[in-house]
């Protein structure tokens, strides 16, 4: 299991300008995360009504030999995660939660959050999820097809809210056609992937569809995309639900 020192060489937290390195470092018992404690004892002063903004910096090491592509960092304080000198009535609330940062070397990532939309008619779901993907480091090579099975053989990966009745799946781009693949994205380009998804459910209810992982390849290999990139937050490629007649109602 990937551990902190793993992936993190230093970490410091800054506050309105003022770096302090970590006091102590703790793991809990999983392992795949630790608690860092800063003691800014007599460094730092937070006067009352003042506000101040804290951020918390980490120093990476080389990827190669110390762990995965695509392992995640994220950082966050809880509730009563604050203490300080002459602090007997002081009230520590609230929490707060960093965006999670996937550590990649080369392939693909997508920037911004996916376009998305929903719709209905005559017992059918329709839902476009519109995202764009940047290569980088390498020329990456993508099948134009999406499945909700875990297949390598597939480069886009989706799920349904509820998989029941029947779906479908088109993806379209722009991207170049390659002879041993769909297309290939350039080192360097961005692109467009619409992928358009129906169903057919069998019963009624609220339904949406969720865009999960992009397979693909290095070396143009179509029979099997042997890297993968995963979408997050999850939020940024869902639609929004639509209600949908099933075909047991119609």
């Amino acid at each position: 299991m990937t551990q902190l020192r793993d992936v993190v060489n230093d970490e410091y937290l800054e506050i309105d300008g003022e770096q302090f390195d970590a006091d102590n470092e703790s793991y809990n018992d999983d392992s795949s995360t630790s608690t860092l404690t800063f003691d800014v004892d007599e460094e730092f002063t937070v006067e009352e009504d003042e506000e101040v903004t804290a951020f918390l910096f980490l120093e990476l090491n080389q990827q190669d030999g110390n762990y995965q592509e695509g392992v995640t960092v994220q950082g966050s304080i809880d509730d009563m995660a604050i203490s300080g000198e002459g602090a007997d009535n002081l009230e520590s609330d609230g929490s707060a939660t960093g965006d999670q940062h996937e550590l990649l070397v080369s392939g693909i990532y997508a920037e911004d959050e996916a376009d998305t939309s929903a719709s209905s008619q005559d017992g059918v779901g329709t839902f476009e999820i519109d995202v764009d993907l940047t290569a980088f480091e390498e020329d990456v090579y993508l099948g134009e097809s999406a499945s909700t099975t875990d297949d390598s053989s597939i480069s886009f990966d989706y799920s349904l809210s509820d998989n029941n009745g029947t779906t479908s799946a088109d993806v379209q781009s722009d991207a170049d056609s390659a002879a041993s693949s769909d297309v290939v994205l350039r080192e360097g380009n961005t692109e467009t992937f619409e992928v358009t998804i129906t169903q057919d459910p069998s019963s009624s209810g609220s339904y949406s569809a969720t865009l999960e992982t992009i397979n693909f390849s290095a070396n143009g290999d179509d029979a099997n995309y042997e890297e993968s990139y995963t979408l997050t937050p999850s939020s940024d490629y869902r639609t929004d639900s639509v209600s949908i007649s099933g075909s047991a109602s119609n």
